[in-house]
C-alpha cells in the first residue's frame, strides 16, 4: 500500500473512532511503528489529525453529535435493543451522553414499561419527554453538543443510586482504555459507572 493511500485510511479509520494507537495502526497497516509515527507527523503538520500520546485523535476528537448519531447506526441500534432487553420494568437507568446510550433510550421508550431515567443526554431528555410514562431527570451543567457535562452534572448522577448505568465512550484504546472526548465527559460518565447497581 502506498503512502497516500495509508494515510487516506488512517484518517478515515480515526475519524470513525476518534482515536487510534500507533501499534495498533502499524499492526492494521503491516508496516512499522515508526512509519505510523511519520504518517501522523505527517497528518498532524497538516492539522489532519492531532497527536497524542501514543497515538492520534480527530483534531477536534469529537464529530458532531448529529454526524456520530448515524455513524454506524444499524449496529448501535442492536446494540440499544439487546441492552434495553436486559433492563426490567421499572428500573432505574442513568443514561450518558453518545448515540448509543440515545439508542437504549429509543428501545426502552418501544416498551410500555414506565422506566425511571437520569440523564446528561439532550437528545434522551428530549426523546422521553414525550413518553409520558418516563420520570426524566436531567443534570444539570455545561451544555455542549448535546450533553450537559462538568461537576454539576456528575453530581446529579451522585445525588441517585439507580438500578443501571449505560455510558457511551468515544472510542477504546488498543489496551482496553475508554477514552472520551473532554475531561468533563469522563467526569460524568464515572460518576454514572459509580452509582449504579
Amino acid at each position: 500500500m502506498n503512502t497516500t493511500r495509508r494515510r487516506t485510511e488512517i484518517l478515515s479509520l480515526v475519524r470513525e473512532t476518534g482515536y487510534a494507537g500507533i501499534d495498533a495502526l502499524a499492526a492494521r497497516f503491516r508496516v512499522t511503528p515508526q512509519t505510523i509515527r511519520r504518517d501522523v507527523n505527517a497528518l498532524s503538520d497538516d492539522g489532519r489529525l492531532k497527536r497524542m500520546h501514543g497515538g492520534a485523535a480527530w483534531p477536534d476528537r469529537n464529530i458532531a453529535y448529529g454526524t456520530r448519531q448515524v455513524l454506524n447506526l444499524e449496529a448501535k441500534r442492536r446494540i440499544g435493543r439487546a441492552v434495553a432487553a436486559l433492563i426490567p420494568d421499572g428500573a432505574s437507568v442513568s443514561l450518558g451522553i453518545g448515540t448509543t446510550p440515545e439508542q437504549v433510550a429509543r428501545a426502552l421508550a418501544e416498551r410500555e414499561a414506565a422506566f425511571t431515567i437520569i440523564t446528561n443526554n439532550v437528545a434522551i431528555a428530549a426523546l422521553l419527554s414525550e413518553t409520558p410514562r418516563m420520570d426524566v431527570t436531567i443534570a444539570g451543567g455545561r451544555l455542549s453538543d448535546r450533553g450537559v457535562t462538568g461537576e454539576a452534572a456528575a453530581r446529579v448522577f451522585a445525588a441517585y443510586r439507580v438500578d443501571f448505568g449505560i455510558a457511551g465512550a468515544g472510542g477504546i484504546d488498543p489496551d482496553g482504555t475508554l477514552l472520551d472526548f473532554t475531561p468533563d465527559e469522563v467526569i460524568a460518565r464515572q460518576a454514572i459507572m459509580a452509582h449504579c447497581r
